[in-house]
């Protein structure tokens, strides 16, 4: 290693060791769980100094079940981007050459074209730099939501050396990316297994019960779960294609079985559609293979007509109505989407912005002036004030008042005592109600405990209202059958609006069971919930991008997706099944971008880009395939 070399090389581990430091640093002053964040980060730290491809093991997983938000109240800088930060300096500090042997430059156009766009896109956002409340970063109305968007993409390219970093370290890489996906599946498996157990039953397919997962990403809707299980499921062929044992086809066969009950009690029918478009990719794929006989497009061509008889069939039967159901209210459903779809896209103004759009992140922002310019009124929540002397103010409710303020803590005692500090507007009287509620995300059953407040006008003065709550019979159980406890502050029947100064729950024995009571750290711990999902997502990938980038947005998207797919068969048919993989991953998730937003979930984000920015650079392996597929085939 020549002295230029080395000094570029400790340069990089110096600013690598910053990255962790920073990185623990910021876990250390996390509102939750600091300690196992602490020790987490820095034992994944260290194994990437070991090895650095245990980034492609572990980063699938950390997509799945690292979101500690339901607790935290963290969402524009969270664990997972911590997680990020380390997986970085892991890539750093291993010092290769980020360049696989035979890339060349002008395979990274697309990425290059796509990186720029992004960065016009979120800058567009971004300035000028405002935030209608002190709550910069804890506001989907600021400006600043366009660098909470922009993190998935950001993350997701700076993925791409270290992908090159990967191949260049040595073959076999696709092998950490597989079995990394397959372990992410599994833990995606083991959370709605769980999750289903607690609260309807593994086997209760009646009840409309969707499930959500560790996705917090879903406290304002989307389709998190839905893209997590649709990108990861192809990589399960890549077990039996790396790794050629029998044990290995079981637990692949064991996957699968779960990937189907995942994928049922999700009742998408973005999912179901999903998984027949990767079906048929892979079955296409696998007949397509170099060195496959022409025979087998024969023997096979009914196999795509079978699957489809089978699934009519044997969906209803083992679902019940429920998703029977979902089908029967497509009709309706699609055209509640065109009209949003529609909207969604008249929020770009006539002339030159139908070229770059508004800006990332700005869709909820725009969404809810826009229905105000017409004479709807749509509930907000937010944050006023600092320290001491901080607020929060709960606009009037809309017709459903479905907005909420929530709190996870852990009930002790059977008894306890609400103590709120409230005013209202000069003039006004209004009622305030309270839930009490064992969730996930979605509540599941009807026996929360509410507590109303009636509030007589306060003149503007600030007072306090106590109130008896009885926690008996919630939260209750052993650590897996324990269900998470809510305290939810409801928008519900609000005509005028309240400012929430303190909200405080004092158990029996005098303690307190909640934290950040009086908002001085902002909204630590508190997080917001809407059930009006249309007015946080445009529900569909291409008019998002058409809305936030314009036509410029939108066409470079299109042509990078097209570049992906075209590179991806050409992977597929140079012998690399690592091709067909991505080939499929990325048609399942462009099938639940269409009736979804995906972008704008920064964790789910990555996962989606990855394949696709992989099917870019990626230089071909050609795995010779097993004799007993060829006879199969």
């Amino acid at each position: 290693m020549s002295r230029n070399t080395s000094f570029g090389c400790w340069l990089l581990r110096y600013l690598a060791l910053m990255l962790v430091g920073f990185a623990l640093y910021e876990a250390h002053r996390f509102p939750v769980f600091s300690i196992p964040l602490v020790v987490g980060l820095s034992l994944y730290a260290l194994v990437l100094a070991i090895e650095v491809r245990a980034w492609l093991l572990v980063l699938p997983t950390a997509i799945a079940v690292l979101s500690i938000g339901f607790w935290s109240g963290r969402y524009f800088w969270d664990a997972f981007d911590l997680f990020m930060l380390v997986t970085l300096a892991g890539g750093l500090w291993c010092c290769r050459v980020f360049w696989p042997a035979g890339l060349q430059v002008t395979r990274l156009w697309p990425l290059a074209l796509f990186a720029v766009v992004q960065l016009g896109i979120t800058l567009n956002g971004l300035y000028p730099l405002e935030a209608p409340v002190p709550g910069l970063w804890a506001d989907y109305f600021a400006s600043t939501n366009a660098l909470r968007e922009a993190k998935g993409v950001a993350w997701a390219l700076l993925l791409v050396p270290m992908l090159m970093q990967a191949q260049r370290i040595g073959a076999g890489t696709m092998r950490w990316l597989v079995a990394g996906m397959a372990l992410g599946l599994m833990a995606l498996f083991l959370a709605i297994l769980w999750e289903r157990n607690l609260y309807t039953g593994i086997l209760n397919f009646a009840s409309r019960y969707r499930v959500s997962g560790w996705f917090f990403d879903l406290h304002t809707g989307g389709a998190a779960i839905d893209i997590a299980l649709a990108m990861m499921l192809p990589f399960l062929l890549g077990l039996s294609l790396w790794w050629r044992k029998w044990p290995v086809h079981l637990v692949t066969a064991g996957l699968l079985v779960l990937a189907a009950y995942g994928l049922l009690v999700t009742f998408s029918r973005a999912n179901y559609l999903a998984v027949a478009i990767i079906g048929l990719v892979l079955l296409a794929g696998l007949l397509t293979l170099p060195g496959i006989p022409r025979r087998g497009l024969r023997r096979w061509a009914w196999a795509p007509a079978l699957a489809v008889v089978a699934v009519v069939a044997i969906v209803p039967v083992v679902v019940g109505g429920t998703i029977l159901e979902r089908f029967r209210s497509t009709a309706v459903d699609i055209q509640i989407r065109l009209d949003h779809w529609s909207e969604s896209a008249g929020l770009v103004a006539p002339g030159v912005q139908t070229l770059y759009g508004i800006g990332k992140g700005a869709f909820p922002r725009h969404y809810h002036l826009g229905r105000a310019l017409d004479g709807e009124t749509l509930s907000t929540l937010f944050l006023h004030g600092t320290g001491t002397a901080a607020f929060v103010r709960i606009n009037a409710s809309d017709d459903a008042g479905l907005l909420d303020l929530r709190q996870r803590f852990r009930p002790r005692g059977s008894e306890a005592r609400l103590h709120l500090v409230l005013r209202t507007p000069a003039g006004h009287r209004e009622r305030l109600l309270v839930e009490f509620c064992e969730r996930q995300v979605l509540r599941v059953r009807a026996e929360c405990r509410w507590v109303g407040t009636n509030i007589p006008d306060t003149e503007g003065e600030w007072r306090e209202y106590v109130s008896p709550v009885r926690l008996s019979g919630l939260g209750e159980g052993g650590w897996l059958q324990r269900s998470p406890v809510d305290i939810s502050i409801l928008n519900r029947g609000i005509k005028n609006g309240i400012d929430v100064k303190s909200v405080r729950l004092v158990a029996a024995d005098g303690s307190e069971l909640l934290h950040n009571t009086n908002f001085a750290r902002g909204l630590d711990r508190w997080y917001m919930v809407d059930g009006n999902h249309l007015r946080w997502h445009v529900k569909n990938i291409f008019v998002f991008s058409y809305v936030e980038g314009g036509w410029i947005g939108l066409l470079t998207f299109v042509l990078v997706a097209l570049v992906g797919l075209l590179r991806a068969w050409r992977l597929h048919r140079q012998g690399d099944p690592a091709g067909l993989l991505f080939f499929a991953a990325i048609a399942g998730g462009l099938a639940i971008g269409l009736f979804d937003s995906v972008l704008d979930a920064p964790r789910v984000a990555v996962l989606f880009l990855l394949p696709l920015f992989a099917s870019l650079v990626w230089t071909a392996e050609p795995v010779d395939l097993p004799r007993q597929l060829r006879r199969w085939l």
